[in-house]
C-alpha cells in the first residue's frame, strides 16, 4: 500500500500527516450529518506520489455529488477548515524536522 512506500521514503511527512490529518478524517466521519449515511462512507483520507520527492495527502470526499457537499456548512467545517490548517501544521512540522530537511 502507499501508506508502506511513503513510510520508507518518506518517514518525516508520514509521520506529520499521521499526526494531523488522520484526526481531522477521523472527526469529519465521526461529527458528518447522516441522512442515509452514503456521503460519510465515502469520505477518504489518501496518499499519492507523483515523483521520487513530491508526496500528497487528499482528505475529500468520492461522492458523485460531491460539487453539493463542497458548498455545505458542515464540509466548510469538517473538512476544508480542519484540513487547512492541517496542511499548515503539516508544513511547519516538515520544514522543522531535521530528517525531512536531508
Amino acid at each position: 500500500p502507499m501508506i508502506d512506500i511513503l513510510e520508507a521514503v518518506a518517514p518525516a511527512y508520514t509521520r506529520a500527516v499521521d499526526r494531523e490529518l488522520v484526526p481531522v478524517a477521523k472527526q469529519a466521519r465521526a461529527a458528518w450529518p447522516v441522512d442515509t449515511g452514503l456521503s460519510r462512507s465515502l469520505i477518504f483520507l489518501s496518499y499519492e506520489s507523483r515523483d521520487d520527492r513530491q508526496y500528497a495527502a487528499k482528505l475529500g470526499s468520492a461522492a458523485p455529488y460531491v460539487w453539493y457537499i463542497q458548498k455545505s456548512a458542515a464540509a466548510r467545517r469538517l473538512i476544508f477548515a480542519p484540513g487547512t490548517a492541517a496542511a499548515f501544521k503539516i508544513a511547519d512540522r516538515l520544514f522543522s524536522d531535521p530528517e525531512f530537511r536531508r
